[in-house]
């Protein structure tokens, strides 16, 4: 296990699709570079909230978006050199790496790229139960709405695993439980949405590249199958020292994921297989604001209150 010190909490942490590692810390965003020994600072924001709330990579590692309290930022990925002729001014330091701010826009929680990384987006309010959402076109970053769940009351939305369609979920008197809708960005047009499947509860889900629905609920992560009836629990997994939900990190080909929970110092490893689990660990590093699992499955990493960042090997 290794453990990386920095100046403010670590924020949030995302692993790119080569095993780069990003990592917010406060108003700092830093990269290590996969196979390398160190790490470099990508950007510096004097404002430090802006860079204070959620960083994702998209699936073909050419975008990095940060999602803070303030106005969403898109990069464009570039190399990890420092850049000819430095400006300390300059937010981005790297060489090559492009910054696209969207400070007129409202988004409710996390924006995110589509499975097939055509696309970022995020979900603005437009009424009490009423999301419309907002996207752009990568790389070009042509601005379309899409309205095709204006009628329904969103609670989380995730992409699908290579392709262009979201998925959110909506509590369902009709249905008796949570209910799964999906819709293809790619086709805003058509505005047509379907029901995937229920299911009883659900505090957040992914979607894995196996098709598998990974639902959170309280102290448990609940795994189903898609078929032509709905959804088939395959799984449950008991998380007793989670004293709230569980927040996911999925590996590329769904074997493993890790998950942790708010305000806790635990994380723990499971087999997505059998549910076997490994932890769960305290690695050190405070409360654990987040947690990301590498691309192969292999590798972990957590960041927390203590300005700290480990990682450590799954298979030790």
């Amino acid at each position: 296990m290794r453990t990386y010190r920095h100046s403010s909490r670590v924020q949030s942490v995302a692993y790119g699709p080569d095993g780069t590692l990003f990592a917010l810390t406060g108003g700092e965003l830093w990269a290590y570079p996969a196979g390398g020994t160190g790490r470099v600072l990508v950007a510096r924001e004097t404002a430090e909230d802006r860079f204070d709330g959620w960083l994702d990579v998209s699936p073909d590692g050419h975008w990095l978006a940060v999602t803070g309290f303030e106005a969403p930022t898109l990069f464009k990925v570039g190399s990890f050199a420092p850049p000819d002729a430095p400006n300390a001014e300059s937010r981005c330091l790297l060489r090559g790496w492009n910054e696209y701010r969207f400070p007129d826009r409202v988004f409710y929680s996390r924006m995110c790229f589509t499975g097939d990384s055509t696309f970022w987006f995020g979900r603005t309010e437009r009424r009490v139960t009423r999301y419309d959402f907002r996207y752009w076109r990568l790389p070009d970053l042509t601005e379309f709405e899409y309205s095709g769940f204006s009628d329904t009351d969103c609670q989380h939305v995730t992409t699908v695993p290579g392709t262009s369609q979201i998925v959110i979920d909506c509590w369902s008197r009709e249905r008796g439980g949570v209910t799964y809708w999906s819709g293809d960005l790619a086709q805003p047009e058509a505005k047509v949405t379907k029901p995937v499947g229920t299911t009883e509860h659900c505090n957040g889900f992914l979607i894995a590249s196996d098709g598998r629905y990974y639902v959170s609920d309280h102290q448990r992560v609940l795994i189903y199958s898609v078929g032509q009836n709905g959804f088939h629990l395959d799984l449950t997994v008991e998380l007793p020292h989670c004293e709230s939900t569980p927040k996911l990190s999925l590996c590329a080909d769904a074997r493993r994921f890790i998950a942790h929970c708010f305000e806790s110092k635990l994380v723990c490893a499971i087999e997505s297989g059998t549910g076997q689990m490994r932890g769960p660990w305290d690695w050190g590093v405070g409360k654990v604001n987040d947690a990301a699992i590498a691309p192969d499955g292999l590798t972990a990493t957590v960041g927390g209150s203590s300005k700290k960042l480990a990682v450590w090997d799954l298979d030790d």
